[in-house]
């Protein structure tokens, strides 16, 4: 029970600190997966520690931005491959 309090304490931690942009890196990455891009956890720490000092013009922006589906609206499947590696699964 300890180790469940523990655990699920530091995913509210590590999930709530997160900006704006941040936000965008983890539904961005969801979203190019789903496209079939395989997107390594190395890129995704990358655009996270990228975005963790974002300043307020770009905080703005992600905030706009922000949300799946707009993500959608703007990125085609066939462009995940200008942000990410382009390493298809498909």
């Amino acid at each position: 029970m300890k180790a469940t309090l523990i655990t699920i304490s530091a995913i509210f931690v590590l999930t709530a600190c997160k900006n704006d942009c941040q936000d965008i890196c983890t539904e961005m990455a969801a979203y190019a997966e789903e496209c079939g891009f395989t997107v390594s956890d190395e890129e995704v720490d990358a655009c996270l520690a990228d975005q963790k000092e974002a300043n307020d013009v770009s905080l703005d922006v992600c905030d706009e931005m922000g949300g799946a589906e707009t993500i959608r609206d703007e990125w085609p499947c066939d462009e995940m491959a200008l942000y990410w590696d382009g390493t298809a699964t498909t």
